[in-house]
C-alpha cells in the first residue's frame, strides 16, 4: 500500500512538473513573440514614410492589397525625380523572385557610369548590368584604392571627377555613416543600395542631399558649396 501510494505521489509530481514546464515553455513562447511584434511594429514605425508611398501607389493602381512592396515607388527631392525600392519578403527571395537590399535613386544627368562598392561588400552587391565583369578602375588615391572597388567604362573621366576634394569628400562620409552598400550612376539615376533596416527617412534625406551635390557636380563639373541646395 505504502508503495502505491510513493508511486501515485510520483506520479502526480511527474504530471505537475510535465504541465508547469509547458506552461513555462508557452509564457516564454508568447513573450518572444509579443518582443518580436514590439520590434516588428518599431521598424514600421521607422520605415513608415516609404510605407505610405507603396500605399498610395498600389491604391492608384487599384489593388487589394496596399502593402505589396514589390518595384519601384516614385516622389521628388528639390525638383528631381526621385526613386525607391524596399527589399523584398525572404520568401520572395529565395523564390528567386525578389531582393534583399533596398535602394535609392536620385534622377542626374551625366556624361559616364559608374559604381563604388566597399571591397567587404564588392562579392556581394551586384553590379549595375553595363558594369558586370568589368575590372575594378583604378583611381591612383590610394585610400579609395584601398577601400573601395570602384567600376566604369570612362575611367579618366570618372577618376577626374571623383579626385575633386568635395566630391571625394562627399563618396567617402556616404560610406563611413556604415549604412551605404554601393553607390552607383547608371540608367539616368544616381543611386545608393542600402540594408532595409536603414532606410529611415533621417538617412534618406541625407542621402539625397549629398546624392543631389554629387549629381549638380556631374553635370556641371563644379562641386556646389556645402549647405548649397
Amino acid at each position: 500500500m505504502v508503495l502505491g501510494l510513493v508511486s501515485c505521489v510520483s506520479l502526480a509530481t511527474t504530471i505537475v512538473s510535465h504541465q508547469l514546464a509547458t506552461v513555462l515553455a508557452t509564457c516564454n513562447a508568447v513573450a518572444l513573440l509579443t518582443a518580436l511584434y514590439f520590434l516588428y511594429q518599431q521598424d514600421q514605425r521607422k520605415l513608415r514614410w516609404i510605407h505610405e508611398l507603396y500605399w498610395a501607389r498600389n491604391k492608384r493602381l487599384g489593388r487589394f492589397f496596399r502593402d505589396e512592396y514589390d518595384g519601384e515607388v516614385e516622389s521628388e527631392f528639390n525638383g528631381r525625380p526621385v526613386k525607391f525600392r524596399l527589399a523584398q519578403p525572404l520568401n520572395v527571395i529565395l523564390a528567386g523572385r525578389g531582393r534583399g537590399l533596398s535602394d535609392v535613386a536620385l534622377s542626374c544627368r551625366a556624361g559616364f557610369e559608374f559604381s563604388i562598392t566597399p571591397r567587404g561588400y564588392d562579392y556581394g552587391v551586384a553590379q549595375p548590368t553595363d558594369l558586370q565583369g568589368r575590372d575594378g578602375a583604378e583611381t591612383g588615391d590610394l585610400e579609395i584604392d584601398a577601400e573601395f572597388v570602384c567600376r566604369t567604362a570612362a575611367r579618366e573621366a570618372f577618376v577626374g571627377w571623383l579626385r575633386e576634394p568635395e566630391v571625394r569628400a562627399c563618396v567617402v562620409d556616404l560610406f563611413r555613416a556604415g549604412t551605404a552598400h554601393q553607390l552607383s550612376f547608371t540608367t539616368g539615376f544616381l543611386k545608393v543600395i542600402y540594408r532595409d533596416k536603414d532606410m529611415v527617412k533621417a538617412t534618406v534625406d541625407a542621402a539625397l542631399s549629398v546624392l543631389e551635390r554629387l549629381a549638380i557636380s556631374l553635370e556641371r563639373g563644379v562641386m556646389p558649396a556645402s549647405g548649397a541646395g
